[in-house]
């Protein structure tokens, strides 16, 4: 296998002498500076596998939510773009060990790939004000300029 050519926000990867072709399934997670507990965002990267749409993705998510999140509560359930391009976002609530969560998803589909955001914060700490600074902050994302041909195989 051969990792692409490419940086990382700590410094910069080659290929080395592996072959074939990797692909980002990184996971990030974002949190205020100082914050304890609270508020994050975190951001996956997934393919879209080639016999399914963004809306069936969407839905077999929603339902893994309703199937395995306690208390799950469907908020907004709310199709859109980001960046130009199709997203979805599905906000809810539901319980972990007797705390409630707020949680919003929005799933982002460029070309194949998944780029998913979900940003959570604890109940009773998600007014209103919380929640819209958390949807403006993953709203604000724009994707950077492709640096040259990107290949994408069906999984």
């Amino acid at each position: 296998m051969r990792l692409p050519d490419g940086p990382l926000s700590d410094g910069p990867l080659s290929g080395g002498p592996l072959s074939g072709i990797w692909e980002d399934r990184t996971v990030t997670m974002l949190r205020p500076i100082g914050a304890d507990g609270g508020a994050s965002i975190v951001v996956t990267r997934d393919t879209l596998p080639a016999n399914m749409s963004l809306d069936e993705h969407v839905a077999r998510q929603r339902l893994l939510f309703q199937q395995e999140l306690p208390g799950f509560t469907l908020l907004q359930d709310t199709p859109g773009e980001l960046d130009a391009h199709p997203s979805h976002l599905l906000e809810f609530h539901w319980n972990n060990r007797g705390t409630s969560f707020f949680q919003a998803v929005v799933i982002v589909l460029r070309e194949r790939r998944l780029l998913n955001f979900t940003a959570s914060v604890p109940r009773d700490a998600a007014d209103v004000e919380t929640r819209e600074a958390l949807l403006r902050s993953i709203c604000s994302f724009r994707f950077a300029p492709p640096e040259g041909p990107v290949e994408v195989r069906p999984t």
